[in-house]
Formats: C-alpha cells, sequence, structure tokens
C-alpha cells in the first residue's frame, strides 16, 4: 500500500542564525514552510506538493540550506536523492539571485581564492575568468545593498578591492585582459583598462580575446590623430638604402653618417663633439645640433659647401684654424667629402632622428660591416676593457656563441661558455636567428662575456669601461651597441651550475633582443631579457613576484610620461623595473604575435621602432603611455557630499 508523510515546519531564527540588515530587524518567527512526501511499494519517495506560508523570500532560502538540508538528507532511497537534489539546486540557485551583503562578499571572496589558486597554477586565463566571476558578485551585491549601507561596506571590505585591484594588474602583466571593476553611484573603485579611454566600451568577452592586442583597444580617433600628427614613422626601407638616396640616384652621393660623422668625432672631439663643456656655443653631439650652428652663424649653409663655416674654419679660412691647439689637421680629401655633402642638401640618414653622432656612425658601420669585422672590433674591445680591471692572469677562449675572457684559468672559461652555448636553445625558441645565420652570426658576430671572480672586480670594470656605478646587489649585466654586445658577470669559485644559469639568462636574452637591430633601445632588451628570464628559467615565486610587481608600480607612479622611460630620467632600479614591465605587456598572449611579427621585421632588416610600429599598430611612446596609464591604477572617485 502507497503511504504518504507530511511535514509542515515553523521556521524560527535562533538568536545566533547571521540574519542582519539590509532586510531590517531579525525576525524570531520567519514563517511556515510544508507539504507531502508520497512513497510507493519499493520505498521510493516523490514530493507531491510543497507549502510556503507568510514567509520572506530570502530567510526561506537560508533556514533551507542551513535547516531543512539535514532533514532531508535523512534518507538514503534513490528516488528521494533525485527530488531532495532538485530542491537543493532550487535553493541555492535563488539564494545566488538573491544574496545578503555579508555572503555575497564572501562568495566574491571564495571567487578569487580560486583565481589565486590558478594563478599559481599558471593558468593564467582560467585565474582572469574566475576574478570575472568575482569581480560580477561583489557587484551585484553592491547594487542590492541599501545606498546607506553601500559606503560602509566598500570602506570594510577595503582589504577585497585591493586584492581584487592587485589580482587585476597581476593578470594583465600575464596578457589577461579583464574588465574594469565598476559601481555606477560614483562613491566607488574602478580599475581601468589599459589604453582604454573611459568612452570606450569592450564587448562581452573580449577581455579575453587571446587574439586581442593593444593597438585594437585603442580608441580610433585617438589612433586617428596619431596617424595625422606625425607621430607614427614612416616604414623604413628593409634593403637600408639611406634617406639621400634619391639625391640625383648618383653612386657618389656621401653620406652623413657612414661618411661625414666618423670625421666629426675624430677631430672635433672632446670640444663640440662628447665634450663636458660646448666650446664656442656649437654642440655637434647630433644632427641638429650641427645645422643650428654657434655663437658665430651658420655652421653648414645646405647646397653651399665651400661657403659653409665648417668647411672654411677646417681650412683655415675666415677664421681660426679648426681643430687648434697643434692638434692634426683635417685631411684635404675629408674636408672635400664634407663639402660635397652639403652641397648635396646636407641631408641625414640616420636610421633615427636624433640620434647622437657616435651612436649613428656605429650603427652605420655595423650595417654594413661582415661577422668577421664585427668579432674584430669586440676582440679589441674586450681586451683593452679587461686590462683597466685585471691586467695580469687574463685567459680567453672561443665557444660557439661566445668570446668568453676574464681573471681565470681557460678550462673554468671553457665550461662557462660551454653553460652559455646550453643555454643558447631557450634563448633561440624565444627569439628567432636570422634565416642562414649560424651560432657564431646569432649576436651579428661572437658576444663576449666578462666573467670575474670577485664582486670587487666586476664592480670596477662598470666603473672604468662603462663610466658609471652599478647597484651592490647587481650580479650580472648586459650592455650592447650598433657594434659590441656584451654581458658582464660574477662567477665566483662556489657557484654551482643552476647559479650560473640564473646569472646568464637576463644578459643572454637581453643580448639577443639587443642585436636584433642596430637600433633596439637598451631599456628595451633589458627588459625583455629579464622578463623572459624571470618566467622561463628563474621561476620566481610568489613572494619575488610580489616584490617585482610592487617595484614595477612604484616606478610606473614615478614616471611621468613615457620620455621618462624612454629618455631613461628615471633611477636605474626604476628603469630596469618599468622596463621589465612594459616588456611583458609586449610579451603577452594577447600581443605574443606581435612581438614575433617585430623580431621577424627587424631579422629581414627592418628598424627597431619601424619594426614595431608594423607589429603593434602604434609607436612605441604611445605603447608606453598607455601602459603606464593603466599601470598607475584606478583614482577612487570621492563620495559625493551629503
Amino acid at each position: 500500500m502507497a503511504k504518504r508523510l507530511g511535514f509542515d515546519l515553523q521556521l524560527e531564527n535562533p538568536a545566533d542564525f547571521p540574519l542582519h540588515p539590509p532586510w531590517g530587524e531579525t525576525p524570531t518567527k520567519i514563517g511556515r514552510l510544508g507539504g507531502w512526501f508520497g512513497f510507493d511499494g519499493l520505498g521510493r519517495a516523490q514530493l507531491e506538493s510543497v507549502r510556503v506560508t507568510n514567509c520572506s523570500f530570502r530567510p526561506l532560502l537560508v533556514i533551507i540550506r542551513t535547516w531543512f538540508m539535514t532533514i532531508l538528507r535523512i534518507t538514503s532511497q534513490p528516488g528521494t536523492r533525485c527530488i531532495l537534489a532538485c530542491l537543493v539546486v532550487f535553493c541555492f540557485a535563488g539564494d545566488a539571485t538573491a544574496q545578503s551583503a555579508p555572503e555575497g562578499l564572501a562568495t566574491a571572496k571564495d571567487q578569487l581564492a580560486k583565481a589565486a589558486v590558478a594563478y599559481r597554477n599558471r593558468e593564467y586565463v582560467a585565474a582572469g575568468q574566475a576574478l570575472v566571476t568575482a569581480s560580477s558578485t561583489l557587484q551585484a551585491t553592491l547594487a542590492k545593498t541599501e545606498p546607506a549601507r553601500r559606503e560602509a561596506v566598500l570602506e570594510q571590505e577595503s582589504d577585497l578591492l585591493s586584492r581584487m585591484r592587485n589580482a587585476h594588474v597581476m593578470l594583465q602583466l600575464e596578457g589577461v585582459r579583464v574588465p574594469p571593476i565598476r559601481i555606477d553611484d560614483g562613491t566607488a573603485w574602478w580599475q581601468e583598462e589599459p589604453g582604454v579611454a573611459p568612452e570606450v566600451v569592450m564587448l562581452p568577452g573580449a577581455e579575453l580575446d587571446p587574439d586581442a592586442s593593444l593597438a585594437s583597444s585603442l580608441p580610433k580617433k585617438e589612433m586617428e590623430a596619431m596617424a595625422t600628427s606625425g607621430d607614427v614613422p614612416a616604414m623604413a626601407s628593409s634593403t637600408g638604402d639611406s634617406a639621400t638616396g634619391d639625391a640625383e640616384g648618383e653612386s657618389d652621393t656621401v653620406s652623413f653618417v657612414r661618411d661625414v660623422a666618423p670625421v666629426l668625432i675624430e677631430h672635433c672631439g672632446g670640444c663640440h663633439v662628447g665634450g663636458g663643456q660646448v666650446r664656442g656655443g656649437l654642440n655637434m653631439n647630433t644632427f641638429a645640433g650641427l645645422m643650428r650652428g654657434g655663437d658665430e652663424g651658420d655652421t653648414v649653409i645646405a647646397g653651399s659647401g665651400d661657403e659653409s663655416g665648417l668647411v672654411l674654419r677646417m681650412r683655415g679660412e675666415g677664421g681660426d684654424l679648426m681643430p687648434p691647439g697643434g692638434r692634426p689637421r683635417v685631411p684635404e680629401d675629408a674636408i672635400q667629402l664634407i663639402s660635397r655633402w652639403i652641397d648635396q642638401g646636407a641631408k641625414d640618414d640616420a636610421i633615427r632622428p636624433g640620434q647622437d653622432l657616435k651612436t649613428a656612425s656605429m650603427q652605420a658601420w655595423a650595417s654594413s660591416a661582415t661577422t668577421d669585422q664585427r668579432n674584430e672590433r669586440r676582440r679589441q674591445h674586450a681586451q683593452e676593457s679587461i686590462r683597466m680591471v685585471a691586467p695580469d692572469g687574463v685567459a680567453m677562449v672561443e665557444s660557439d656563441y661566445f668570446l668568453v675572457i676574464g681573471p681565470m684559468t681557460e678550462r673554468r672559461l671553457r665550461e662557462i661558455g660551454k653553460l652559455a652555448d646550453g643555454q643558447m636553445k631557450v634563448v633561440r625558441s624565444v627569439i628567432p636567428a636570422v634565416s642562414g645565420a649560424d651560432k657564431g652570426e646569432y649576436f651579428r658576430g661572437r658576444a663576449t662575456l666578462f666573467v670575474f671572480p670577485r664582486p670587487y672586480e666586476y664592480a670596477e670594470f662598470s666603473k672604468m669601461v662603462e663610466q658609471r656605478s652599478i647597484p651592490a646587489q647587481w650580479v650580472s649585466h648586459f650592455r650592447s651597441d650598433a657594434i659590441l654586445a656584451y654581458a658582464s658577470l660574477v662567477v665566483t669559485p662556489d657557484l654551482d651550475d643552476e647559479g650560473l644559469r640564473s646569472r646568464l639568462a637576463g644578459p643572454l636574452f637581453s643580448m639577443a633582443m639587443a642585436t636584433r637591430a642596430a637600433d633596439v633601445p637598451e631599456w628595451l632588451a633589458g627588459g625583455v631579457g629579464e622578463s623572459i628570464a624571470n618566467d622561463r628559467v628563474r621561476k620566481l615565486d610568489r613572494d619575488s613576484r610580489s616584490r617585482l610587481l610592487a617595484a614595477q608600480r612604484d616606478a610606473a607612479i614615478a614616471a611621468k610620461n613615457a620620455g621618462d622611460l624612454l629618455q631613461q630620467r628615471l633611477p636605474a632600479q626604476q628603469v630596469d623595473a618599468l622596463s621589465i614591465a612594459v616588456a611583458g605587456a609586449m610579451m603577452a598572449p594577447p600581443r605574443r604575435r606581435g612581438f614575433q611579427t617585430m623580431i621577424r621585421q627587424m631579422n629581414a632588416g627592418q628598424p627597431f621602432e619601424s619594426g614595431f610600429q608594423g607589429a603593434y599598430g602604434v609607436t612605441v611612446e604611445a605603447f608606453v603611455d598607455a601602459f603606464l596609464k593603466w599601470a598607475k591604477g584606478p583614482t577612487p572617485t570621492p563620495a559625493p557630499q551629503r
């Protein structure tokens, strides 16, 4: 015989049950819940009816979840479990749509914890999705909270907001784009998107699009403004033709950077080029300074070589002979070369306008030099530099990729070279070589490794050779220009292979980036190298990543605009931190294709700035400015006056 079981429950609230405002005063009696279960001959239960009387919906769901669920678990019949599962789903689904502020905030914290676990496991997209869910829960909870309570809740949960903000920043640095956290009443906190103006609305789901790019996020009108304002440089020819190539198209066209600049550097150095004090108001450190002239007027009159002050003074006409003081005179054939350059229009053909003469001249030489010529220049530099620090007991060996030199035994230097060669497999996997280049040509020749067994020798090398003091905690660094590419590092006798790999990683990746093109900025090459090394080799722990993130944020706040980084107007340690952050943003998953495209273009002969523009769709300055806007974080909107 089938049986029926009825239930009729008076729902009451115990004194310690957490029912608090914004529902109002906590009620003692909440309502009644009743209904019937029917059982068939096999003892399987079916819920026939349920009734709710005199009950507030939200408290009812809470009571069901905390009290009635205990009653429902008493049966183990399969049919009963199925029926009760439906009730459970109903209870939790309803509860999700009508959570109290404490419950909603607790749920958001749980979801944020899931995001943290996913982040630690390097599941960055999953972490971003969990953060999106957490922020949505927070927004929904606050939207349903009475305005009088909302500000108090926001103030009470400032730690939760701070954690969400940090998670937002860390995920953005990993390339996962998450939507901003916004509260509509004007009293709240939000996180702006990198490079997205307030009026730009992102489409749902676009924040996690792996193919998205920073350029696509920039407002259209800003992109058009940059394109028409001259901020976007024209794409340079991959053939390396100079800007003067259209001057009659003659084979005897004189190049400023290849022909004229070396003469000025050699004969005018110390007074007008690279001097601490400019003589006669004539600063020829740059092309613009040369054309500006000095206290005695124009130095160059385009189209009139023999009448230009530069040529006249070199010949001892129209004033004192230059250079003065018994220094060797400028050869007449060099003067005629300069005069012919002026006759041809006195044009600047540097890779990047505004470069100093020494850099422009080196880049011009390097662009046409053979690998053997570069290797010889690097070998000379290595031998001259090491003698300034360690005049005795120095050995030098060659490996597949490197020239290794230092006050150590040849055997130890070969071991270091072999280990460095072994690391090149991962370096080349991230930054590929020019097509067809062998190992000795990867760095446009062999890169130099200066190794020192004692820290004071390493520090002295920087003072004597680089004319700078390095931070006390440094144990390795790289330097690169159009000709040189070297790393300097401390290799103490007790340093094991793992420690040596970690020490080499940053400089090797940095030199790889720096030698893709002659004009790659050193700050960017260093940032790329350290960012890849931290991710691929060093595997930074959570605390180290947090410290790096804090340093990056401090540096971003200190930077007023992109120029502070591009011109390195910040302290060295802030430049380093900000460089790593910007490089990480360039290589993040949404922009990884752009990074690979840029490398391919530079390997094909494009200058860096043209390659960057072609890959990312914006100038370097625009990219850094957009990054700084995001990295500075949110500015809380002040609460309205009451």
